[in-house]
């Protein structure tokens, strides 16, 4: 966990067959940051939930859509900021409030209620915050188990959530587990 950055890459090993857990839910520190919060990857053997920069033809893919996290009303993240223009707001719009990790699993939960705005734009930041709540909870239940749990309040109901999940291959589920 690279405290500070907020980002977390969990491993069960170094072996070739292990499964790594990426995750990240950060304060906006610069321009060229995607609008992420809350979003992972899962590596074994392959990507099992992967990102838009990974398969972009075009360079570093900053926006939401591009990654595992929500959607609300069909639109993204805020990107946080404009530093260049001193009369906007910089909203703090992601954070790591508990991590914690044993030597069965690691645990972290990431809070972007502020991340989503009316009116934010590709690069934006957007005028009344659309969440109340959403934070994220993530267990790596070492070795290859992904536990993933999202807590969302809309201030208005009828904002709806989207949860963005992307692979390369089509997930089966299996009762109500997903593989």
């Amino acid at each position: 966990f690279a405290e500070g950055n907020d980002w977390l890459n969990s491993r069960s090993s170094w072996d070739d067959s292990a499964v790594s857990v990426s995750f990240v839910c950060t304060n906006r520190i610069q321009g060229h940051q995607a609008q992420d919060q809350n979003a992972f990857v899962i590596y074994r053997n392959g990507f099992q939930a992967t990102h838009g920069n990974l398969h972009s033809l075009w360079g570093l893919y900053q926006l939401t859509d591009g990654y595992n996290t929500l959607l609300i009303d069909g639109s993204g993240q805020a990107s946080g900021g404009n530093w260049d223009e001193p009369t906007q707001t910089v909203h703090d719009i992601g954070n790591v409030p508990r991590f914690e990790e044993g030597d069965d699993y690691v645990y972290i939960v990431g809070d972007a209620s502020d991340a989503y705005y009316t009116n934010a734009g590709q690069f934006g930041n957007g005028e009344e915050r659309l969440l109340d709540i959403f934070t994220r909870e993530l267990v790596h239940l070492l070795p290859n188990c992904v536990v993933v749990y999202d807590r969302v309040v809309a201030r208005d109901p009828a904002h709806m959530p989207t949860w963005l999940l992307h692979t390369d291959d089509a997930p089966v589920f299996t009762g109500t587990r997903l593989e």
